[in-house]
Parts: C-alpha cells; sequence; structure tokens
C-alpha cells in the first residue's frame, strides 16, 4: 500500500524540517521536497511567475517519484511525503488529484501546518534573510484562511464534495511534532 503525505502550510512554517524527521524516523519513507528539486536543477527556490515557469518539469519529476513508489509498493508498505508549498485551496486540490491520477489506490492525507504567526515570520527571515520583497505576514494570513475553507470541505466532503480526492485530512504541530 502507497500513503501519500501532503505537507502544506505557510512559508517559514517548518514544513520541510518536519518532512525531513518525518522521512528519517519511519521506515520506508520517500522525501519529495519541491524546493530541493528546485535549487538542485534551477539553483534558485523561488520563481518570476509572469517569466518562468518551473511546474511542469516539477510535475514530470513528482509524477516519476510517484510512480517508482507506486512499484515499491506491490512489495512493501510505502510512504511518500510530499513538501510542496501550496497557498490556494484549488492547488492544494490540484496536487492531490494529480496524486490520485497516477496512484488510484493510493491513500492521500495532508497535514495542515499549525504554527503561530509570529514564529513562522521569525522562521522565514531566520532562514531567507530580509532580502526580497516577499512578505511572510500575507503568506500566513492567506494559508490561514484558506485552510478554514479547506477544513469545512473536508468535514462536508461526504455530503457536498464526494469528488474530492483525498482521503483524510489533520493537523500537525510543527513546533512539537503533535498531530491532531
Amino acid at each position: 500500500m502507497l500513503k501519500i503525505v501532503l505537507i502544506s502550510g505557510p512559508r517559514g512554517a517548518g514544513k520541510t524540517t518536519y518532512a525531513k524527521k518525518m522521512a528519517k524516523s519511519e521506515p520506508d519513507t520517500y522525501l519529495f521536497c519541491r524546493d530541493t528539486i528546485m535549487i538542485q536543477y534551477f539553483g534558485k527556490n523561488t520563481f518570476d511567475p509572469y517569466t518562468e515557469n518551473p511546474f511542469p518539469f516539477l510535475r514530470s519529476v513528482l509524477k516519476e517519484t510517484i510512480e517508482r513508489c507506486v512499484s515499491i509498493s506491490k512489495r512493501k508498505d510505502v510512504t511518500l511525503i510530499v513538501d510542496w508549498f501550496t497557498g490556494y485551496n484549488h492547488q492544494r486540490f490540484k496536487l492531490l488529484d494529480f496524486f490520485k491520477k497516477i496512484a488510484p489506490e493510493s491513500e492521500t492525507v495532508i497535514l495542515l501546518a499549525d504554527i503561530g504567526h509570529d514564529e513562522c515570520v521569525r522562521r522565514f527571515y531566520e532562514r531567507e534573510g530580509k532580502k526580497g520583497g516577499w512578505n511572510p505576514s500575507h503568506d500566513y494570513h492567506l494559508y490561514q484562511e484558506t485552510i478554514q475553507d479547506f477544513e469545512k470541505i473536508n468535514s462536508e466532503r461526504e455530503i457536498y464534495h464526494p469528488w474530492r480526492s483525498f482521503d483524510r485530512v489533520g493537523k500537525v504541530c510543527l513546533d512539537t511534532g503533535f498531530l491532531f
């Protein structure tokens, strides 16, 4: 059986740190980190959306990774952790639909990062410095708004959204690793 876990949260929340710890502690767990792939192939992890589009390439690498995990999961249980920033719900749903299209028998789980605003902003600036024009507070508040909608959709999924292609949604406190 293949379980695909999408970790979702604002920039600076600690998704990658949590995903790496999870991958090390769980047997037969693989990690796909969008930022790591972008840096490996492009030398950076941010792009101008008007002039650059790395996402077709990233989706092809993710597709190959999922297909490898599907192959391995025929012999043993496997978990694939996908660390991929998704700012809007439609992006999360598109990614979850992509998982189910490639691996329809997989269990898909989305973990929503639960972290305080000040800690998230502090982590972002600690990692990125104060370079560029990105506002981590805007990102944080956007994420908080969209996950409230996502949780509502999950709670009403059986009635209103049976076509949504995820099996479970949960929250994870990235400071403690506590799942709820």
